[in-house]
C-alpha cells in the first residue's frame, strides 16, 4: 500500500472506504479534505445514486444506536457493584 503525500501541504495522508462500505479507497487530508483518483468521483456518484450511501447511512446509525445501548447496559451492571465485570460478552464474577 502506498501512502500519497497531500498536494496542498505535502503531509502523508490517510487511506480510508469512503463512508464505510463504497469500496472506493480515498486519500485524506485533515486540513484539505479527501482527494480522489480518475474514475472514483464517477464511482461515487453510483454508489449514492443506487441509494446505497443511504443504506449504508442507516446501517451506521443503527450500529451506533446498539454500541449506545450496549454501553448502558455495561454503566448499569457497573451501577450494582463491583462483584462482576463485563468482559467481551461475558461476565466474570469477582
Amino acid at each position: 500500500m502506498r501512502y500519497r503525500k497531500c498536494p496542498s501541504c505535502g503531509e502523508p495522508m490517510l487511506r480510508r472506504n469512503f463512508h464505510g462500505s463504497s469500496g472506493v479507497v480515498v486519500d485524506v487530508c485533515g486540513p484539505h479534505g479527501i482527494w480522489l483518483d480518475r474514475g472514483e468521483l464517477a464511482t461515487l456518484i453510483e454508489f449514492a445514486s443506487t441509494g446505497a450511501m443511504a443504506k449504508a447511512d442507516r446501517h451506521s446509525a443503527e450500529r451506533a444506536d446498539v454500541r449506545k445501548r450496549l454501553d448502558a447496559f455495561a454503566d448499569d451492571l457497573r451501577a450494582v457493584g463491583p462483584q462482576y465485570n463485563v468482559v467481551g460478552r461475558g461476565f466474570i464474577a469477582r
